[in-house]
């Protein structure tokens, strides 16, 4: 009791203190300079991001687990339109903190009931070039995340977002289990903004649809047929976008090309299964799960970062990964 007290008199002292050793505990792992990927749009009509172009092997951040991560969310997108993705204009809810006085003070920011999992899994995050604004690449079962920060939100769109976040001390994120492809698990009841497709090329996009999919009784069927259908069909690539293209580049990527990179692929899926009544959104980020060779965590790049689609089945909420057709 007296600690804590003397801890709160001289927080301001105390917080400068801890956090010197955090920075001195990362300073191996943090490089000058940054990069940033996350960001409030998604433009299909550009190139490639150049700071991805220039050096696809840079150290965005490290994970440390017990197992690979797999896919984790930094931005998620309801609204397409003329090959652009917009974040829908919303207040964040403000999420439930509690804050931990120890040795090196944190705050534990929970979405729902924190102690309904008996047995957890945590992911530490150390962050190297990444600047993401104080959004938290996550996995969508995320429960529970700790970090040196003042307060955090979670957005509209489901990332969450941390305010007076000191990075130098990474975060702990904590999921039931680590599921590789975990979607985010509780939609918002606003299926409206998940199933909006710009009327003008609506036609043009249900003419693209395979009979497989069309033929496709429940909605996993469908979701499972189209997967299939980029697979057999479809090619990867990265090979810049041609920029004097008119019209919709997803209608120009499905009706004439049938190649590109994983910002197509998933647009593509997400468009597609919203004209068969399936909720559906963009999500980017990064995947996790090349593993160190020198030490007991995994490495995530600026080559790592994807973009995905996650759709709800009438079953359950599943994920359609855009790039399985490799």
């Amino acid at each position: 009791i007296a600690a804590t007290r003397f801890y709160y008199q001289n927080e301001s002292f105390m917080r400068t203190v801890e956090y010197y050793f955090l920075r001195i505990g990362m300073k191996r792992f943090s490089p000058q300079g940054g990069t940033h990927f996350l960001s409030q749009n998604v433009d299909l009509n550009s190139t490639l991001s150049p700071e991805l172009a220039a050096d696809p092997n840079a150290v965005m951040f490290r994970a440390k687990a017990a197992s690979a991560p797999g896919y984790l969310r930094g931005g998620v997108y309801s609204t397409y339109e003329n090959g652009r993705w917009t974040v829908p204009k919303a207040l964040p809810e403000q999420l439930s903190a509690t804050r931990r006085a120890t040795i090196l003070s944190y705050s534990t920011f929970s979405v729902g009931e924190e102690n309904k999992f008996a047995h957890p899994a945590s992911i530490e995050l150390f962050f190297d070039r990444l600047r993401s604004g104080g959004v938290i690449p996550a996995p969508g079962n995320t429960f529970r995340l700790d970090a040196v920060a003042d307060s955090g939100d979670l957005t509209p769109s489901v990332i969450f977002a941390l305010k007076q976040w000191k990075t130098d001390g990474g975060c702990t994120l904590y999921v039931p289990a680590i599921v590789p492809e975990a979607a985010w698990q509780k939609p918002k009841p606003e299926d409206s903004e998940l199933l909006t497709i710009p009327q003008e090329i609506r036609d043009s996009l249900e003419a693209q649809l395979p009979p497989e999919v069309l033929n496709s009784k429940s909605d996993m069927e469908k979701i499972l047929a189209l997967r299939t259908y980029f697979q057999r069909k479809f090619t990867y690539s990265l090979a810049p976008a041609d920029l004097r293209l008119r019209g919709d580049p997803i209608l120009h990527f499905l009706s004439k090309t049938r190649k590109g990179h994983c910002e197509l692929f998933a647009t593509s899926a997400v468009l597609l299964l919203r004209t068969q009544g399936i909720p559906s959104r963009y999500v980017t980020g990064f995947l996790c799960v090349e593993k160190s060779t020198v030490s007991n965590y995994y490495i995530v790049r600026a080559s790592h970062a994807h973009a995905w689609c996650e759709a709800r089945s009438e079953e359950h909420t599943s994920e359609l990964q855009s790039r399985l057709h490799l």
